[in-house]
């Protein structure tokens, strides 16, 4: 038998495959699991190992995390090539013709990709099962955390509870609306259960940071507000809570993004009821029309080509950082400090 399981947050994908065999084997047969992880072993040492026989006699369990070459959405670049991994021959042989000596379990590090010979193979055969893993709601969240703090025999109050959801979403990742990490999410839960016997408000505050999306925009604003000074002193609170520029620059994407549609909206001529619905379809979150009117008066310097303008600059200075092995703090300080000279005080659209 194979189970494959796959979904958005590859956290909570490996939490449930985990789950599941705590739920299905025993201790001892647990603790027996052959693990493989995508990131450092070929498929075909894992197929060999699943193709042998036990020297025990007992059905073998294996366990295959990270198998990004069947997900469509893995940010990270493969380690191996494919003709390293013999084109996934052995693999898609094996998917055809399921060892019944072992349990195979592989964990896609992201959604599943639904084409080529793999995907075939698992289609087709009817010993592969896929496993859609969907993501936890809010009240799961809640009733996970409550379940947790309880095991340990301690409390963490209700308000705290919403505070550390907000504070564990990523809007940019990917998980769409509600946007809770998984992994976020509980390393901050563990951390605040260490730290006391009753979790409040107060602790959470002290101990969880907020999501580097809020932290980037808190610092856009003081750009558009145009207080450089204040813009800095943010850039170098994120740089020095660990965060790299290049993991900054796909926030401001999507914030000038934003700011981008609007101005064309409001350059059409849009209301404020039909800029806030227009936004909260694109992304996927509630816009309110009385945010609009505070937006307009932060972009009313700015037109919708100069907007552009910025999200190409800043396309340039991620490749420059990239290709080009420029010092990343040093163009970023300079699109910074420049900013308000360079947007704002010019009286043509470019």
């Amino acid at each position: 038998m194979v189970k494959v399981y796959y979904g958005v947050d590859s956290g909570f994908t490996a939490h449930r495959a985990e789950k599941e065999l705590k739920k299905t084997l025993s201790k001892e047969e647990y603790q027996e699991i052959i693990r493989f992880d995508g990131y450092k072993d070929l498929c075909p040492s894992v197929v060999e190992d699943c193709s042998s026989i036990s020297l025990f006699g007992d059905k073998k369990i294996v366990l295959f995390s990270n198998a990004y070459f069947l997900s469509s959405s893995s940010n990270r670049k493969a380690p191996f090539t494919d003709a390293q991994q013999g084109n996934y021959r052995s693999l898609i042989e094996y998917f055809n013709a399921p060892s019944p000596d072992t349990d195979l379990y592989i964990v896609v590090d992201g959604e599943l990709k639904k084409s080529g010979e793999l995907y075939t193979a698992m289609q087709e055969s009817s010993d592969v099962y896929l496993e859609k893993c969907d993501l936890p709601s809010d009240e799961d969240y809640q009733a996970l955390a409550v379940q947790t703090a309880k095991a340990e025999g301690k409390e963490i109050d209700t308000d705290a509870l919403k505070m550390l959801l907000s504070r564990s979403r990523t809007v940019s990742s990917g998980y769409g609306a509600k946007g809770i990490d998984y992994l976020t999410f509980m390393n901050s839960l563990n951390k605040l259960l260490t730290y006391t016997k009753h979790v409040t408000t107060v602790d959470v505050e002290t101990l969880v940071y907020r999501p580097l999306e809020d932290n980037v925009f808190a610092l856009i604003d003081k750009l558009m507000k145009k207080n450089t000074r204040g813009a800095m002193l943010d850039y170098h609170d994120i740089r020095a809570g660990g965060v790299e520029p290049l993991g900054i620059i796909p926030a401001f994407g999507a914030k000038f993004r934003e700011y981008a549609l609007t101005k064309y909206l409001i350059e059409m001529s849009y209301n404020n009821n039909q800029i806030a619905e227009q936004l909260s379809k694109v992304t996927n979150k509630m816009v309110k029309p009385g945010s609009i009117y505070y937006r307009r008066q932060d972009l009313a310097g700015l037109s919708f080509a100069k907007m552009i303008r910025i999200l190409n600059d800043l396309a340039e200075l991620e490749v420059s950082i990239k290709l080009y092995q420029d010092d990343a703090d040093t163009r970023m300080e300079v699109f910074l400090s420049t900013f308000c000279d360079t947007y704002f005080k010019r009286s043509r659209n470019y």
